[in-house]
């Protein structure tokens, strides 16, 4: 049976509907979510919507990305997997249909799941760590590694607390933090309207919040939590270096895993990972979280663009000047490499 396609905007009530209907739909695939990004970077938004006799059967939605003259659709930058809203494989006729749909201007289109379509290309794109939560707190708590767990009762030793809000002094005291780390690794720097735009649509709502380590009034370390459903969802982290010997960040984890646990979720996803950082898979799969591989699928030109190369050319020098110069290079870098 073919597919029909049809673009429509993400405030059209019926694609509300649409992902509101469906059992599989993320906060990823809400209009918050995709606000967020387009509001910060720029990109266009919409959705497209694959009808079988008229009635809506799978969809996803998209952001209009790339650098000038080479134009891609992405499904969605900035997200660690996606898979389009579909069931009993409407989902894959949907992405086939989509291959086989001239798009004028448009070199290729990324979803982030792995589809085997004609004409697509899968991209190995890293790996993703998810722990599983639902046989209760005192199980989660027991696949957690020796180590970490020692670490988590240093800080509560040394007066380490957690606190968990969703304020934007929440997100302000986070992004703080964020600034010292990402020039402490060489990287760019997210725009701050980023994490004010995340902290409107998506943190004070309710869809998430910071956990916060503190000794006294030290900020130690921090971290964002996305809420998706019954997936709890580790999107950013960052700390101060002049408090690691307090191990601030095992006793974040610690807590919020038992937390998560405690409140029904059904696993924790520690997010996705460059396949050669050992050291940060290392650091996840001690909590626990099985390791699986993310692959996404690319209809259209396949070749892969992106920053990392500039970035690691460019990293001590980052390192180096002010956090406001680091600011403005994130601007550029990541807007041209979503």
């Amino acid at each position: 049976m073919s597919i029909e396609l049809e673009e429509m905007s993400l405030a059209d009530q019926r694609w509300r509907a649409f992902v509101a209907a469906a059992a599989d739909a993320t906060l990823f695939h809400r209009a918050q979510w995709i606000s967020v990004l387009s509001e910060t970077y720029g990109f266009k938004s919409f959705a497209m919507v694959g009808r079988e006799r008229g009635e809506a059967v799978a969809g996803a939605p998209f952001l209009k990305v790339g650098r000038p003259f080479r134009r891609r659709w992405s499904s969605l930058p900035f997200t660690d997997a996606l898979t389009p809203l579909g069931e009993g494989g409407a989902a894959e006729r949907f992405i086939a249909a989509l291959g086989r749909t001239p798009r004028s201007g448009i070199s290729s289109v990324e979803v982030r799941a792995a589809f085997d379509v004609s004409g697509g290309h899968l991209r190995a794109a890293g790996v993703r760590h998810l722990l599983p939560l639902t046989d209760g707190p005192d199980a989660a708590l027991r696949r957690i590694a020796p180590a970490h767990l020692r670490n988590a009762r240093h800080a509560e030793r040394a007066g380490v607390e957690i606190s968990v809000g969703n304020a934007d002094a929440d997100v302000e005291a986070f992004y703080g933090l964020h600034v010292r780390t990402r020039r402490r690794l060489g990287l760019p720097v997210q725009p701050a309207r980023f994490f004010r735009n995340l902290a409107a649509e998506i943190i004070a709502p309710g869809f998430g919040y910071v956990a916060t380590a503190r000794l006294g009034r030290r900020r130690l370390a921090a971290a964002v939590f996305l809420c998706s459903g019954r997936t709890l969802v580790y999107k950013y982290g960052a700390s101060d270096e002049r408090e690691w010997s307090h191990r601030p960040n095992d006793l974040i984890f610690r807590t919020v895993i038992g937390d998560a646990a405690s409140r029904g979720f059904r696993d924790l996803d520690f997010g996705r990972t460059d396949l050669e950082d050992a050291g940060l898979r290392r650091f996840k799969s001690g909590w626990g979280a099985h390791e699986e591989p993310l692959v996404y699928t690319v209809l259209g030109d396949s070749a892969h663009s992106s920053a990392a190369g500039a970035v690691r050319l460019i990293s001590p020098l980052i390192r180096k000047v002010t956090p406001s110069f680091s600011r403005a290079l994130g601007e550029v870098l990541y807007r041209y490499s979503a």
